[in-house]
């Protein structure tokens, strides 16, 4: 019986790969790299200590998501993902306790604390401050599936 349930089993995953190629490719599980997590540590501790220099060591044209964990502390830093750098997930270590803030007193356009113009960007647990405008110009966003939390 355990035999007929591995045989289905591999023509059945089979199936599903050849109908589904491009889906699977698309998110590249048997080519994902293994150091696919950098840590920004303002102490010095993590692999980056700006938010910034994570996303400059991210190759552009990036095909693989990254995770760029960001430890708890006021960063104070412009950040900008540019459009070559897609697959970008910015994650607060802890909700609330990771604040960026920039003092930008032009327009949004060129000042904002927090630029993405690449498609497939996630952020989450991070607060963005505009400490000179009111009312705030904190973040701009544009691309695809952009999100944050």
């Amino acid at each position: 019986m355990s035999s007929f349930f591995f045989n289905f089993l591999i023509f059945f995953l089979g199936i599903i790969e050849l109908g589904n190629a491009n889906f699977l490719s698309d998110f590249h599980f048997n080519e994902q790299k293994k150091n696919s997590t950098v840590y920004v540590d303002p102490s010095g501790h993590g692999n980056f200590a700006t938010i910034q220099s994570a996303i400059d060591s991210v190759p552009q044209n990036n095909q693989y998501w990254i995770c760029i964990l960001i430890k708890p502390g006021q960063y104070r830093e412009q950040v900008k993902i540019p459009r070559e750098k897609p697959y970008i997930y910015l994650k607060g270590d802890k909700s609330g306790e990771v604040i960026v803030t920039w003092d930008g007193h032009g327009s949004i356009a060129t000042d904002a604390t927090f630029t993405t113009e690449a498609h497939n960007t996630i952020v989450e647990s991070i607060t963005f401050i505009n400490s000179y405008n009111y009312p705030p110009k904190a973040t701009k966003i544009q691309g695809w599936w952009q999100w944050q939390a």
